[in-house]
């Protein structure tokens, strides 16, 4: 628990001496990692071993596409 605290001091540390555009770039970067692996390598392994993959992925992509844009109308 001890080096736990030291690493989140050690973050704390770090970020106050970062620019904050700097962080929000990395963020960006680390963020980018997960549908990069996903598009590249997760689904066209999934539309190989099944096609009917390809149609699920593209009915959740637009599912998910509008669900958000109905509630940032209703939002705003």
């Amino acid at each position: 628990m001890a080096a736990h605290g030291s690493d989140c001091t050690s973050l704390k540390r770090v970020t106050d001496n970062f620019p904050r555009a700097c962080l929000e770039l990395l963020v960006a970067l680390g963020a980018g990692f997960i549908p990069a692996a996903a598009l590249l390598d997760l689904i066209p392994e999934a539309v190989a071993e099944n096609p009917l993959a390809g149609p699920l992925i593209a009915h959740g992509y637009l599912t998910l596409f509008v669900a958000e844009n109905v509630a940032l109308s209703l939002g705003t």
